[in-house]
């Protein structure tokens, strides 16, 4: 198949309103808004292609052969994860089809998962982590507060985003962990060791005299040495400010 498929292609009825219903399911189950767009981006990509393909579009008649054209057609144009995400959610939309009993069969139940190749992240090396720590020497604000966090990254292995919610209550000195908000909403605890520990009270220490430091909405671990937004107002998040 050449070409992009047309987006514009108009899906049935059956299709739209299961669609609809399989995206409630997924919000009473809690899982986090990201979670559920990843699911609802692989249906609806499924539907596109068989609207497009002059496909059946009614779910009672969607066979194994018309999700494979799917899939084979999805390898030619994205990676190969990319199209793990999308069977993943197409196999959990035929599932819950299944279990409402708008289907008899799950047309997914014999298709393998595509063949993904272990990829491990990249990693930075001692020499280029040493240029790094050797960025955040100083007494200032700023310093101490990226040794805080780097220091924690490197000893906990949390990701990004969750170092980025921390907020102060979530460290606890005692048990030497960070309580972080993992993915779905989970809860986890991560260890760090004393080295963390003694670069996190000496930012916290810091961080205590900022002229702002008592305000709750400014309770967050790595916050902002700069101006804070206006009373009322709420500034928009990006990221982690380190």
């Amino acid at each position: 198949m050449t070409g992009q498929l047309q987006t514009e292609a108009v899906l049935t009825a059956d299709y739209n309103v299961l669609r609809a219903s399989f995206s409630r399911m997924l919000r009473a189950e809690n899982l986090s808004p990201r979670t559920v767009e990843t699911y609802l981006a692989g249906v609806d990509g499924l539907g596109t292609f068989l609207a497009a393909q002059g496909m059946p579009q009614r779910v009672g008649a969607i066979r194994r052969e018309h999700i494979e054209a799917w899939l084979t057609d999805l390898l030619t144009r994205v990676r190969p994860a990319t199209v793990l995400i999308r069977y993943r959610a197409a196999r959990r939309f035929f599932a819950f089809l299944l279990d409402d009993g708008e289907i008899s069969r799950n047309p997914m139940e014999r298709i393998r998962p595509p063949k993904v190749e272990e990829q491990p992240p990249a990693v930075l090396d001692a020499a280029a982590l040493g240029k790094l720590w050797k960025t955040t020497e100083g007494t200032d604000f700023r310093s101490r507060r990226d040794r805080a966090i780097l220091a924690l990254l490197i000893d906990t292995g949390m990701r990004r985003s969750e170092c980025a919610g921390l907020t102060v209550d979530d460290l606890d000195f005692g048990n030497m962990v960070a309580v972080v908000q993992g993915k779905g909403g989970r809860q986890r605890a991560c260890a760090f060791e004393n080295k963390a520990a003694r670069a996190l009270d000496r930012y916290l220490r810091v961080r205590a005299k900022h002229p702002s430091a008592d305000r709750p909405q400014h309770d967050a671990l790595a916050r902002s040495e700069g101006h804070h937004a206006e009373p009322g107002r709420r500034r928009r998040r990006y990221g982690p400010r380190y």
